[in-house]
């Protein structure tokens, strides 16, 4: 884990702005916060924590931590000096080091009230909030997501986002000088500093930050006013309203990837030593992921006298891992990317690898299976020469490609963690003309594309159920139709369903439960697909009866 060291106000810093943090103490005192604890709360355990965030920082002392378990905790928060503020917990846990802010999504949600996060005299870089999702904040004055005013605390490991403010809509310091690194800072609005307002005399450490998509009508990454000295750099300022503006103040840019930003880049000040200004290569930013593709120009592109050996990024990695520092809050390997849900892995462009945990097989034919999250929100296929069994729950390392028309992780990796055939979600119903996924047209190198002609949400690799009318039939395969008389392009009416050695229902109306898959046809175009798994997947509604006689 790590803090951060406020150095010097107007020169930039020559060597560290991170500097390591020794785990918590048995001397440091610890707080408990956590939603769901049975006990009478007195913070003292998990099993007694605190409900509210605020109640932890007021029982906390100087020198102390506050930890969080991950949820939802709609509240506005003040801070207390000398206290650090770490979300990210599971609940169970013994030492800080064991914590997860990633996985374990612990928000402050200021309810659209005011600042979520309020900052006051006083306070300097031993007080720190780290591993938060910042989110809701709402005033017309000041610092939507974060207000300091003559303080200085230690702001990292967070996400800043969908936050409102006259000025200052993510960030807002004024006579303040933190350290602010390894944030994620987006869709944030204001007037001025839609992503952070530096304001009078305010010289805080900008680091390792991502700061995309805010919006304002003068700088929408940064803002810098007012004898205003921030040492900014190793920063990704990219797909804001705009980029960084000065109107008066005296930033240090150093190392920076400034691009994209709608109205311009830099306004009232020239790009620093080491700026660059191009596409930062974003895994895929429209679904919110900034980790970095292979090849960003923003890999190797730091300035290393802002890092110190030994700190790491927002994932927990170390930092500098090739021949310099990388640009953003997140260090590339090469690494397989561990991606917490099957829906992040399908939104990121083939050719990588991606590691996956603890994914229900939800479907197992020879060579392949199919996982799906718990919660039925995505599914992909994995192609795996070894078979796994349904109800079995997998950690798998695959790299991603297109098979028979599907993403697919192609398994370098499988290993059965456990068996529970109760987490198997169930069948969610499809009409026939939602079965492929919809017409979803993603980048050539990303995601999963559905049917031309399907609607919905893209459902390939689910487990779904679907009814029709069987109106063609052989060995491998039938069709059945509900009525909405589609045409692969086979001669056939309906959607087929694979079932591949299984008693085909020839005649009658019938209830099919399978993989909603995809597949290229003959001419290169993507049809529907069902593939059953066992015999008991197909189920005879209504028995084919004689037409009645003519009128």
């Amino acid at each position: 884990m790590k803090c951060f060291a406020v150095l010097c106000l107007r020169l930039f810093p020559l060597c560290v702005v991170i500097v390591s943090l020794i785990s918590s103490s048995a001397s440091a005192a610890v707080v408990y916060v956590k939603l769901d604890s049975p006990g009478t709360p007195d913070g003292k355990s998990w099993g007694a924590a605190y409900h509210k965030v605020q109640d932890g920082i007021n029982a906390s002392v100087s020198g102390g931590e506050v930890w969080v378990a991950a949820g939802t905790y709609v509240e506005r928060i003040t801070l207390k000096a000398g206290v650090g503020l770490y979300g990210g917990f599971v609940g169970t846990e013994n030492t800080r080091t064991q914590r997860n802010w990633r996985v374990n999504v612990t928000v402050l949600d200021g309810n659209r009230s005011g600042s979520v996060v309020t900052s006051l005299t006083g306070i300097t870089a031993t007080t720190v909030i780290d591993g938060f999702t910042i989110r809701n904040g709402n005033t017309a004055t000041n610092g939507g997501g974060i207000y300091c005013s003559s303080s200085s605390p230690t702001i990292s490991n967070n996400t800043i986002s969908g936050n409102v403010a006259g000025m200052g809509g993510g960030i807002y310091c004024t006579g303040s000088s933190p350290v602010i690194a390894n944030n994620i800072i987006y869709g944030n609005t204001a007037n001025n500093g839609g992503g952070i307002q530096c304001y009078v005399s305010s010289s805080p450490q900008i680091t390792n930050n991502t700061i995309t998509k805010n919006g304002a009508a003068n700088g929408g990454g940064i803002y810098v006013s007012n004898t205003s000295y921030p040492a900014i750099s190793n920063n990704i300022v990219a797909f804001n309203t705009s980029g960084f503006y000065r109107p008066v103040g005296t930033p240090t840019l150093r190392n920076n990837c400034v691009y994209g930003n709608t109205t311009y880049n830099y306004a009232g000040v020239l790009a620093g030593t080491g700026d660059v200004s191009v596409d930062p290569g974003f895994l895929n930013r429209a679904v919110g992921e900034y980790h970095l593709r292979p090849g960003s120009p923003c890999i190797d592109a730091g300035y290393d006298a802002a890092i110190q050996a030994g700190s790491t990024d927002q994932d927990g990695k170390s930092r500098i891992l090739g021949a310099h520092a990388d640009m953003g809050c997140f260090e590339w390997d090469s690494t397989p990317y561990m991606v917490q849900q099957v829906g992040q892995a399908k939104a990121i462009p083939q050719g990588l690898d991606v590691k996956l945990k603890n994914k229900i097989v939800t479907a197992a034919f020879g060579g392949l299976c199919y996982i799906e999250e718990p919660n039925r929100s995505s599914a992909m296929r994995v192609v795996w020469p070894i078979t796994v069994a349904v109800g079995d729950v997998i950690d798998v390392t695959g790299r991603l490609t297109l098979d028979a028309g599907e993403l697919a992780a192609q398994a370098s990796s499988l290993s059965v963690v456990a068996h529970n055939a109760t987490l198997v979600p169930k069948p969610m119903g499809l009409s026939n003309h939602t079965v492929g996924g919809g017409d979803y047209q993603c980048a050539t190198d990303q995601g999963q594309q559905g049917v031309i002609d399907g609607v919905g949400l893209n459902n390939v690799g689910l487990l779904v159920t679907t009814f029709g009318m069987v109106t063609y039939g052989n060995s491998s395969a039938f069709y059945i139709d509900d009525g909405s008389a589609l045409n692969d392009g086979s001669g056939h009416i309906g959607v087929k369903v694979f079932a591949s050695g299984l008693i085909i229902p020839l005649g009658g109306f019938v209830k099919a439960t399978g993989i909603s898959m995809c597949e290229t046809n003959a001419q290169n175009k993507l049809v529907r697909l069902l593939r059953v798994r066992t015999q008991d997947d197909i189920k005879m509604i209504v028995s084919q009866n004689p037409p009645p006689p003519p009128i």
